[in-house]
């Protein structure tokens, strides 16, 4: 595939993390865009505190399971990481830390009479709490759902009023790219 695409994007956000502004940069470039993006803190994949770098068969205790049983979305990993300092956030936390960032700088963005285009570059549990808030699912629907790296999820915002307008889901975990670039090759 060669960066001769025709797309245009009225603002690129990606995540602080490195991989998602490398994972930016090239899809930027194969769509013949040039890479300015902006990175935001809020785009971060949830934070598993003290979990963080610690097997799953260490930390996912019988003690632990049964407390994400009980506080489902609420849950939050005891401690703070030891790569960054940064405490554990439960799914609610990453839920309204993406509700902010979408409410204050992605509708933010918005014009009366004209679409706007928007690509957030993020994580997949983080995609998946936004996704969960928009649609009201239940508390655990992002462990029920997929999320390939690189896969693509599009939503649209409507504002108009009542239940016709908000945030519509069009597609989400859209990886049929990863399988064509593979034809291709």
């Amino acid at each position: 595939m060669e960066g001769n695409h025709a797309a245009s994007f009225d603002k690129v956000f990606t995540s602080t993390a490195l991989r998602t502004q490398q994972t930016a940069r090239i899809a930027c470039a194969e769509l013949g865009l040039d890479s300015e993006f902006e990175a935001v803190e809020d785009l971060l994949e949830i934070s598993m505190g003290g979990f963080t770098g610690q097997p799953r068969s260490t930390v996912y205790t019988p003690e632990v399971m049964r407390s994400i049983d009980k506080h489902t979305i609420f849950f939050t990993p005891d401690g703070t990481s030891p790569h960054d300092g940064v405490p554990g956030e439960s799914q609610f936390d990453v839920e309204r830390r993406m509700q902010k960032f979408v409410q204050s700088r992605v509708l933010g963005l918005c014009e009366r009479d004209r679409m706007v285009t928007v690509v957030v570059f993020g994580h997949g549990l983080a995609i998946r709490c936004f996704v969960r808030s928009v649609l009201a699912a239940s508390d655990t629907a992002t462990v029920h759902c997929g999320m390939e790296n690189t896969g693509i999820t599009e939503l649209i915002y409507d504002s108009k009023d009542h239940n016709l307008g908000g945030w519509k889901l069009i597609r989400m975990n859209d990886h049929a790219h990863l399988a064509l670039r593979k034809l291709l090759r």
